[in-house]
Formats: structure tokens, sequence, C-alpha cells
């Protein structure tokens, strides 16, 4: 078949001359034999190149001829012959990087456990545990500086006494002794005097640091540990309170002033 135009050779499928570049709608009727080109969006043919993505036909002049169905789409990947080897390599890298994402996340979440654990101990420690506490006994009370739990080993826990306890933790403690008086006239700051004697022999490196009125200050060792110690006492009726406040010596500068306050803070009912 020629060009009517310039007589140039016109191939069976060629769509305009190669020669003078007419067209083959423009050649008339008896040139333009070719199927109706349907169109189903933008450039979506059924018949001649039509494509659902990039380049992807289903067949050249018919439906059968030629077809590519691998041929790259706007999918990234084809669907059949020639179809790319990699195929769905992006979903591939994605796969890849959540292991690495889930590790990311763990380390985040472990960390972020490690520093609400170390909040929650700092906070116990120094928060809640270096609270005022008000401690009722039968008699009177007294309010810890801090929370202090009972201690049943402590030397002045005395079985011969009326009453006696000790309360303590890490940093201070408190300890109160309960006598019977009754048979004797002995006010407190007579007691207090007699205390600084006996606890020379009764406690381990005994060393007074001063003694003011019915207040004995001193020095003594317990258990490998040297410790500074306030002592008074208090006589109601026939009973004698003997009470005792006491911290590490090594923290003395720390914890003096709250063991001050601790034992004024006593208050007979």
């Amino acid at each position: 078949m020629n060009c009517p135009m310039c007589g140039g050779n016109l191939g069976e499928n060629d769509q305009s001359c190669q020669y003078c570049g007419t067209r083959r709608s423009e050649m008339g009727p008896a040139f333009n034999n070719q199927p109706n080109t349907v169109n189903y969006g933008n450039a979506n043919n059924y018949s001649n190149n039509a494509a659902y993505g990039q380049q992807g036909g289903y067949g050249n002049d018919n439906y059968g001829n030629t077809a590519n169905y691998g041929q790259p789409n706007s999918y990234g990947m084809g669907y059949g012959m020639n179809a790319p080897r990699n195929s769905g390599s992006g979903f591939a890298s994605r796969a890849l990087m959540n292991p690495l994402g889930t590790i990311k996340k763990i380390r985040l979440i472990t960390s972020l456990i490690c520093i609400l654990i170390f909040i929650g101990v700092f906070l116990y420690r120094n928060v809640f545990m270096m609270r005022d506490v008000k401690k009722d006994f039968d008699d009177f009370s007294v309010t810890f500086p801090q929370v202090l739990k009972e201690d049943k080993t402590s030397t002045f826990n005395d079985n011969d006494a009326e009453e006696s306890a000790v309360y303590s933790n890490n940093n201070i403690a408190f300890a109160y002794v309960k006598y019977d008086m009754s048979d004797a006239d002995v006010d407190a700051e007579t007691f207090v005097e007699y205390m600084d004697i006996s606890l020379k022999s009764g406690l381990d490196d005994y060393d007074q640091i001063k003694l003011v009125g019915d207040k004995l200050y001193f020095y003594f060792s317990e258990d490998d540990e040297n410790y500074y110690s306030l002592l008074t006492a208090e006589k109601k009726d026939d009973d004698l309170y003997m009470f005792i406040g006491y911290c590490l010596k090594s923290e003395e500068s720390k914890y003096s002033s709250q063991v001050g306050k601790m034992i004024q803070s006593i208050k007979f009912k």
C-alpha cells in the first residue's frame, strides 16, 4: 500500500506516512480501516496501545497480538510475561525496615521504663520516706522527721523497764523508755546526770559532748557504727520518761537538727 499524497510505501500498521508525514486518518476511508479506538479514561485503550499505567498494553492492532502484560505500569511492577523480577521490591524494603523500627521502639520503651523506675526510687527515698510522720503512743506523741520503723535490736530496748521502744531508718532513730519511779523521788535533771554516769559503762565508746540541764549530748558506738545522740527526760506523776534521738556521727551536720526538732516535738496527752 502506498501513500496517496506522496506515493511512499505505507506499512499496514503505520499510523502516518514516514515520508511526507500525512496521517492515515487524513488519507480517506480506504486508508483508514483500523479498528476504532475506544477510550475509557486517560489513554486507556483496549486495542491500540492501551495503557493502564505507564505503557502497559493489552494488545497492538488486535486483542491477542503482542500483548504485554508485564510492561512497567503505574503500580511499579508487572503482572505476567516480562514482569520485572524485583516486582514488589517496595514492599520488601518496608518489610526489611520493620525489624529495625521494632528494635528502636523496644529500646525507647526500655529507656522510658528505666527512667520511670529511677524517678520512682528517687521520689520514694527523697519524698515519701523523708516526710514528717506523727507517731502516737499511749501517753505522748512525737513527730518523726522521716519515716521510721520499729527496731527491736537496738541497745536502748530495756526489758526491765515498764515500757520501751525504738524506731529507726538508715538516717536517724528515736527511742523512749518508761520507768516506774513511785518508790524514788528523782527529778528529770538528776536522772539525766545519773544516766551520764551509767552510760559510760553501758555503751561502747561513750563520749560526752555536753550536759545542759535535762539534756545530754554524747557519742557512742553500736555494731561498729559511731552515733551522735541527744538524751532528755521528763517526769509525769510516778513515771519518768527517757527520750533519745540519734543519727550517724558521719551525718551529724546533716541530721542533728532533725534529731533536736524530733525531741522538741514530744507532747504529753
